[in-house]
């Protein structure tokens, strides 16, 4: 049983290794190559039908010989073909033929992987200076046989001729791709390199140079010891730099010896553009929350090329200037207002955005505005005391208010509520009570009528705001004589020219009758009459009373 199923499990993995190299085809632009005094050059690609991107890595077992890829590794489309070339060298006086394998690896995921080969013969014959040398030494030329004495005894030859072929020519080669590596400013990108020395064996150094600052090249080693056909990978990383403008950049990659140039490799850099902003804003702010609060924020252009950008603040919020235009590695300055009660009190984010004109949103900032309220709680009880008096001038308050908030209270004023709309009230300011300080206010209320305030109650303000209300003790009207002139003084000429009237009259009607009873008499009742027109003056629309 478990036999069967271990078969059709080896089975069915073979069906699938058979289907996932069909789909796969590794190939190479020849059979056979030569090298004749540089170098051979072979094109290996591979093909992929099955519908899936995979990663490729590229690997050679070349014998004797020297040899690199452009691209050792890449990554094969789901449908189409995609190749590297081999780059092969031979040692000096190398001269016969090897066979070189080349593998690739491919892989569609970390557990479904396939290995493809391709057999390529390379037939290498050595330049003319090479004819009698092999691996660099000739060997020794014939010699005869050894002479015989007669004696017996035989004369073998030590003498071994021999020569070193090590020419003191210096050559190298920097072999890489040429294609432009696509940057944004602030990336960084490894672009790899071989160094081949072709002459004699030296130490050579590595040295780059760069057009202006725009480009940061940093390459590693920059000093290396090389013998006679060696190779060795160099490592080039590039950074663009920020705030320069998009466009091709190109750095030169010097191989020297004793300060002499030897080779000389571009290496080319297509700098892309960039939008970004940055928005600086104050950590933090504060004002009050009954009156506009300003923040002073700046926009950075971060990105490569000038920019127009429109800034938005909360919705009620006023911007200016809420668009403009900002150069490359620029700034611009601009003011956001907060209107009056658009914040609650205490603590509130404000969000502030800079979009780009060919972007969305590239920038943004968030600060805490701290609003404080305008409207001060109610004072405790202890803190407003009046002191109430009444006279025949009417009442007189003194107030003590005591400002028991941790701010100062401004314009504090009072008011008297309970009382007869006809009497009248004078009132004392104070600019402004400093906290834990103490003011006093002056209250003057002068009665009219008979109507008593039997419920008054005191109301002191701040800036118009209630911030105290306290009862006070009742009222009286005004009453008697002194109640009779204070009514007199505050009607109109009309009250006066009757008195004068009356008063006229009586005095001629005293002196037409003697009779001292029957005087009295009239007399009283003319001040009743002069008190019931007075009524009815008070009564009537036009009067005071």
């Amino acid at each position: 049983m478990n036999s069967g199923l271990i078969l059709k499990f080896s089975f069915a993995l073979m069906l699938l290794g058979v289907a996932f190299a069909s789909s796969l085809s590794l190939y190479a632009d020849a059979d056979q190559a030569r090298i004749q005094g540089t170098e051979a050059r072979v094109f290996v690609w591979l093909t992929n039908t099955d519908g899936v991107a995979k990663t490729v890595a590229f690997s050679a077992s070349d014998g004797e010989l020297n040899g690199f890829f452009e691209d050792s590794g890449f990554i094969l489309p789901a449908s189409g073909s995609k190749g590297t070339w081999l780059h092969l060298r031979a040692p000096d006086c190398f001269r016969g033929a090897e066979t070189v394998r080349v593998y690739a690896d491919v892989c569609s995921s970390p557990t479904s992987c396939t290995t493809l080969q391709k057999t390529v013969l390379i037939i290498a014959n050595p330049s003319g200076a090479c004819n009698s040398y092999v691996g660099s030494f000739v060997s020794p030329y014939g010699v005869g046989q050894p002479m015989a004495y007669g004696d017996g005894s035989v004369v073998y030859s030590t003498l071994t001729y021999a020569s070193d072929f090590q020419p003191t020519d210096y050559s190298v080669d920097v072999l890489g791709s040429d294609r432009c590596v696509p940057l944004k400013p602030g990336e960084q990108a490894t672009v790899p390199l071989t160094v081949v020395n072709n002459g004699a064996a030296s130490t050579f150094e590595v040295r780059v140079l760069s057009e202006g600052h725009d480009l940061s090249l940093l390459i590693s080693p920059q000093s290396l010891s090389l013998s006679r056909g060696e190779a060795f990978d160099l490592r080039a990383s590039i950074i663009p730099q920020s705030g320069h403008a998009p466009g091709r950049r190109y750095a030169s990659v010097q191989v020297m010896r004793h300060g002499v140039v030897l080779f000389e490799k571009s290496v080319c850099v297509d700098v892309r553009e960039q939008f970004e902003a940055e928005v600086k804003l104050p950590s933090s702010a504060s004002g009050m929350q009954c009156e506009p609060i300003e923040l002073d924020g700046v926009v950075k252009n971060t990105g490569n090329v000038g920019d127009s950008f429109e800034v938005t603040g909360p919705a009620n919020a006023i911007v200016m200037p809420n668009g403009f235009m900002v150069d490359a590695g620029e700034s611009r300055a601009f003011k956001i207002i907060l209107p009056e009660n658009s914040l609650r009190a205490g603590q509130s984010e404000v969000l502030v955005t800079a979009k780009s004109s060919a972007r969305d949103i590239v920038g943004s900032a968030r600060l805490l505005v701290n609003a404080q309220s305008c409207a001060p709680a109610v004072l405790p009880g202890d803190a407003v005391k009046p002191i109430q008096s009444q006279g025949d001038n009417g009442v007189k308050l003194t107030v003590g208010v005591t400002n028991g908030f941790d701010v100062p209270l401004t314009n504090v004023t009072a008011r008297v509520e309970g009382i007869p709309p006809s009497w009248r009230v004078e009132s004392s300011a104070v600019a402004v009570i400093a906290p834990q300080d103490t003011a006093n206010l002056s209250i003057s209320i002068f009665p009219s009528g008979s109507e008593d305030a039997s419920n008054p109650v005191l109301v002191i303000l701040s800036d118009g705001r209630e911030i105290a209300r306290r009862p006070l003790q009742p009222m009286k009207a005004s009453g008697g004589l002194t109640g009779l002139f204070t009514g007199l003084s505050q009607n109109s000429l009309l009250i006066g020219m009757l008195l004068l009237a009356a008063l006229a009259v009586i005095v001629l009607v005293a002196r037409r009758q003697p009779s001292q009873s029957g005087f009295h008499e009239r007399f009283k009742d003319s001040l009743n009459s002069i008190r019931h027109e007075i009524e009815a003056v008070k009564q009537a629309p036009g009067g005071k009373g």
